[in-house]
């Protein structure tokens, strides 16, 4: 199963698709794709900005691109566009 997975370096988010192999009877992270930064996927897209959110719905994460907003003094998301699951959006290659 290919999965998101998030890393941390020097304050910044960077986002790389994993998959659990099996090797010598345990389970190793293989990257299957580097998809950078969300700002890099953002442009990618067309947009200045923006980062990603997962939301699960029994069992499964769908992916979206989203952006804070001030609305009433508050920071709201907004959705900048919807990107579906990890295999019909970023392995559609």
């Amino acid at each position: 199963m290919t999965y998101l997975r998030t890393k941390t370096i020097k304050g910044k988010k960077y986002y790389y698709l994993v998959k659990g192999v099996y090797e010598n009877g345990k389970v190793r992270q293989k990257v299957v794709k580097y998809l950078g930064s969300a700002q890099k996927i953002a442009s990618q897209l067309g947009f200045d900005r923006g980062y990603l959110r997962e939301k699960k719905i029994k069992r499964h994460s769908y992916y979206y691109l989203v952006e804070g907003k001030y609305i009433d003094g508050k920071v709201r998301q907004k959705v900048v566009k919807y990107l579906g699951t990890l295999e019909r959006f970023f392995l559609k290659e």
